[in-house]
């Protein structure tokens, strides 16, 4: 450990050292080893160092007391400077580390769930701990557990997996080239909608020339989000058809087939290549008819529908697609928007049953509270009453 003295320590850790003892300074600064601690653990950590069970007990006492502890009902943590300080100053190569976020790795694999925000931080059994704790003895392991846990957690673990494992990159302690961490914090804030945000660390991830489906779904997404973009439609196309190729390696056929839909969303905005979008569409359906995703065909069939409404002399054709779609759609979102594509689809034909087509989505719309849609439906109703 490299903290030896009180020399450097921020203030308020002078003065509780001061008080308490050089001898204390070791023992407190394992603790940093941890995210977050119950004081059991806390007190398994500071005996590492060689202080006696009754010592350790009255030295996690004392910490509570101090400002720079922060509590969270039987859990506690430091304060973020201090954090980040203890993060600087630790040899995470030391010994007396590696016994640490050994015993905490041991806690995470062996711990009981029933004990989490107990005796027990929930960081650990959550499998958040595996990971986070495995990486220093072990790197490889390390972002084989990340990966695994990624696809499993949701909510604030995932926000958290992604946080560590981007701080231990920092660190060193993860090698730069691994793309787990970038993609981890990338999806979480994708589903937070901090869009770009998320496309800054999946740029990192498509730098990557592994085949690994975490590149595909960069490639993905960002393609999605840069082809909304003006200017962005060649580099969209891009991305996309290199994920579809990835996915095909890695024989991934749902993916594939979303991976197709987008692509066949993009290159339909593009009257010149609309035989080719209606060829991806095509094929996206019928991968999603093998896997058995009925409101993935849904939400493809719906993109054709619009592809072919597009062409007059396909427009029987675009209705019968469009049905097809709403037949399968069990949501309500989903139906709405249906509905208003197919109303405006056959108003020319039957413009009586084009609005009540719309009205129909219209009402949908206000028992979601979409009022966005049906402020455009409502819109688009006003516009072509003018017109007639």
């Amino acid at each position: 450990m490299p903290i030896k003295d009180i020399r450097g320590l921020p203030n308020e850790l002078q003065q509780f050292f001061a008080a308490a003892g050089n001898v204390f300074i070791k023992p407190f600064s394992i603790l940093g080893v941890a995210e977050s601690l119950t004081d059991e653990v806390a007190t398994k950590l500071i005996m590492l160092t060689g202080l006696s069970e009754k010592k350790a007990i009255q030295f996690v006492k004392a910490l509570h007391f101090c400002d720079f502890v922060v509590e969270r009902n039987s859990e506690w943590h430091f304060s973020q400077n201090i954090l980040e300080f203890l993060n600087k100053r630790i040899d995470v190569h030391s010994e007396i580390v590696q016994k640490a976020h050994k015993t905490l790795f041991e806690i995470a694999i062996k711990g009981d769930i029933k004990s989490a925000g107990k005796t027990i931080p929930r960081y650990l059994v959550s499998g958040v701990g595996r990971a986070y704790h495995k990486s220093p003895s072990s790197p490889e392991e390390g972002l084989e557990y990340y990966s695994q846990v990624a696809s499993k957690l949701a909510g604030g673990s995932q926000w958290l997996l992604g946080k560590l494992a981007i701080e231990q990159q920092s660190r060193g302690i993860l090698p730069a080239s691994a793309i787990e961490p970038s993609f981890i914090r990338g999806m979480t804030f994708y589903k937070e909608q901090r869009y770009e945000d998320a496309e800054k660390l999946f740029r990192r991830v498509i730098l990557s020339k592994e085949i690994r489906i975490e590149v595909a779904i960069a490639c993905h997404i960002v393609g999605r989000q840069i082809g909304r973009k003006a200017g962005g439609f060649t580099e969209a196309e891009e991305l996309l058809r290199r994920s579809v190729e990835l996915l095909v390696q890695v024989n991934d056929k749902h993916g594939q087939a979303q991976a197709l839909h987008t692509l066949g969303q993009l290159l339909g905005k593009d009257r010149s290549r609309a035989k080719e979008a209606e060829e991806l569409l095509r094929r996206s359906i019928e991968l999603l008819v093998q896997v058995n995703d009925k409101h993935g065909q849904a939400q493809a069939l719906h993109t054709l529908g619009q592809l072919l409404g597009k062409d007059r002399s396909r427009a029987k054709e675009a209705e019968t697609v469009l049905r097809e779609s709403y037949s399968l759609d069990k949501t309500k979102n989903g139906q709405a928007m249906i509905l208003f594509t197919l109303g405006k689809l056959i108003w020319d034909k039957n413009p009586v049953e084009g609005r009540r087509l719309m009205l129909e989505s219209v009402k949908i719309n206000k028992t979601i509270n979409n009022q966005w849609a049906v402020n455009m439906i409502e819109k688009e109703l006003i516009s072509r009453d003018k017109k007639r």
